[in-house]
C-alpha cells in the first residue's frame, strides 16, 4: 500500500465524518486529531471499536482497557469509564446504550448510570420506546424505563416494534408452543399463537401467515384479508418474497411466482420462476428460463443485462477531471435530496442499500443500477468492503481495484461512476444545505487525492 493511498484512506474520510483517527503504538490504541495529529487520548487502551454516530446527539466509540468496556467521543473525552463486560451503541432511540455486568445485559445513559437493572440475558436496540429482552430462554420487551410490557414468556418474538409511513405502531410476531401469534405495542395478544409460520408487518400494511400449509395476509388487527391460498416459500424471515411494497406483493401457486394486489387481485400471471424484488412501481426484477427481467405492472418485461466491459473503478479515475466529477454531482446528486421542515434535507428514496457482506454470487464488486422503486434513480452497492455506512474509514486501496458493473442497460459517464461511488461510500445523513456543500469539497479532495495516486 502507497503512502499516499494510506492518507487518502485515513486523513481524508476521517475529515468528512468529522471522525479522529484511532493509532497504535505497540500493542495499545489511542486517538489522534485526523487534521493536526494532536493526541487526544492517550495510548493506553486494548481496543477501540468503530465510531457510532448517534442521531441528534453525539459520536461515540466502544474502548476497552483492562479487560472494562467503556466509551469516548471523538473529542477523546471518555464519557463512560471503562468498568463493563461490553458495551453496544444503538443509533435509533434513547437510552443508547446497553451494556452487560456480572454475566446480565441491561441499559445505561451515556454518562455511564443504570437506566434499567441488569438483568437479562440478550438485549436489542430500543425502537418505539420498546426493547426487545431474553431471559431464561424466555422473550418479551421493556419500554425506556425497564418495566415490562410484552411478557417475557414467549419462545421467540420479533427483534423490534416499528411503526408503518403513516406513524402507527405496528405489531409483532411470537412464537410460543412452535406456533406464531402477534402482540401490539401494548403487550396485548391480538392474535393468540395459531400459525404455523408468519412475518412481521415490515413497514407494509399486512403480514404473511401460514395456516393449515398455505400462506395468505394480516392486517395489523389480527383480521384475514387475503385468505391461506398460495404456496409457502420462506428461505428465511428477511426475503422480499410474501411481502407488500406499497400496493404488491410476490406470491408463489402452482410452483411459479406472481404478483398479487392488496385486493388479492393477480397483476402479473403466474409464470416466473423466481422474483428477485417486488416495490409499489411495478419495476418487478424476476427470473424466467434463466434469464434476469424487469416486469412492469402491465407485464412488459425487458431483459436486464451486465456492461460487457469489465473496468476497475481506478480505470475509471484514470478517465476524469475533477471538474466533470463535480459537475456530474451537481447534476446527479444534489437533485435526489428535497427540503423538508427548515433547513433539513432528506432523501428523495429509503431504499440505498449499502452493504458490506460479500454477495453469494459477485465478490468484491461495485454494483450501479436502477432504484428498484423509483426508475429515475440511481443505486449504487459496494460489495466486500469493510465498514458500514460513513461510521467507519473505508478500505480506498479495496475499492480502487473492485470491478464496476453498471447493469439494467444504464448508460452512464465515467464521470458519474466516479461521482456515485465516491458519494455512496462517504454519505451520511440527515442533511444540510451546509452539509451538502461541505460534503461536495471532502469529495473533490478524495477525488484529487485518488486520483494523484493511481
Amino acid at each position: 500500500m502507497s503512502r499516499k493511498q494510506k492518507t487518502v484512506n485515513e486523513d481524508v474520510l476521517a475529515l468528512f465524518c468529522g471522525f479522529n483517527r484511532k493509532v497504535k503504538i505497540g500493542k495499545k490504541y489511542g486517538i489522534v486529531c485526523a487534521e493536526t495529529g494532536e493526541p487526544l487520548t492517550p495510548v493506553k487502551y486494548d481496543e477501540i471499536e468503530g465510531w457510532t454516530q448517534i442521531f441528534g446527539s453525539k459520536d461515540a466509540a466502544p474502548v476497552r482497557l483492562d479487560g472494562k468496556w467503556g466509551c469516548i467521543n471523538s473529542r477523546g473525552e471518555e464519557i463512560i469509564a471503562p468498568k463493563f463486560e461490553k458495551v453496544e451503541i444503538s443509533q435509533q432511540e434513547q437510552p443508547y446504550f446497553s451494556a452487560k455486568l456480572n454475566g446480565k445485559w441491561g441499559f445505561i445513559d451515556d454518562e455511564g448510570k443504570e437506566v434499567t437493572k441488569f438483568e437479562y440475558d440478550e438485549v436489542a436496540m430500543f425502537s418505539c420506546a420498546r426493547a426487545f429482552v431474553q431471559k431464561d430462554n424466555k422473550f418479551g420487551f421493556i419500554d425506556t424505563a425497564g418495566n415490562i410490557v410484552v411478557p417475557v414468556k414467549y419462545d421467540d418474538c420479533e427483534y423490534f416494534f416499528r411503526n408503518n409511513f403513516n406513524g402507527t405502531d405496528l405489531p409483532v410476531w411470537v412464537k410460543s408452543n412452535g406456533l406464531y401469534g402477534f402482540v401490539d405495542i401494548s403487550g396485548h395478544e391480538i392474535v393468540k399463537p395459531q400459525y404455523e409460520y408468519a412475518l412481521s408487518f415490515g413497514y407494509g400494511s399486512y403480514a404473511a401467515v401460514v395456516l393449515e400449509g398455505k400462506a395468505g395476509f394480516i392486517d395489523p388487527t389480527g383480521k384475514t384479508v387475503i385468505p391461506c391460498m398460495y404456496e409457502p416459500y420462506f428461505k428465511n424471515k428477511a426475503a422480499c418474497y410474501y411481502r407488500f411494497s406499497g400496493n404488491y406483493a410476490s406470491v408463489k401457486q402452482g410452483g411459479k411466482w406472481g404478483v398479487i394486489n392488496l385486493d388479492n387481485e393477480v397483476v402479473i400471471p403466474f409464470v416466473y420462476d423466481k422474483f428477485l424484488k417486488n416495490n409499489n412501481a411495478g419495476f418487478q426484477y424476476a427470473v424466467r428460463n434463466g434469464k434476469k427481467l424487469s416486469v412492469d405492472l402491465k407485464g412488459n418485461e425487458r431483459e436486464l443485462k451486465k456492461n460487457p466491459e469489465a473496468r476497475t473503478f481506478k480505470d475509471y479515475l484514470h478517465a476524469v477531471e475533477w471538474a466533470t466529477v463535480a459537475e456530474s454531482f451537481e447534476t446527479h446528486i444534489r437533485k435526489r435530496y428535497k427540503k423538508v421542515e427548515g433547513d433539513m434535507l432528506i432523501w428523495e428514496s429509503n431504499f440505498l442499500n449499502f452493504r458490506s457482506k460479500r454477495h453469494k454470487h459477485s465478490n468484491d464488486i461495485i454494483r450501479i443500477h436502477e432504484n428498484y422503486y423509483r426508475k429515475d434513480i440511481i443505486e449504487v452497492e459496494l460489495f466486500s468492503v469493510r465498514g458500514n455506512c460513513s461510521y467507519t474509514f473505508f478500505d480506498w486501496d479495496k475499492i480502487l481495484d473492485m470491478e464496476v458493473r453498471i447493469e439494467d442497460n444504464l448508460e452512464l459517464a465515467d464521470a458519474d461512476v466516479v461521482a456515485y461511488v465516491i458519494w455512496r461510500a462517504v454519505d451520511c445523513y440527515p442533511k444540510t444545505e451546509e452539509r451538502i456543500n461541505s460534503f461536495l469539497g471532502i469529495s473533490e479532495k478524495i477525488c484529487k487525492s485518488l486520483v494523484s495516486s493511481r
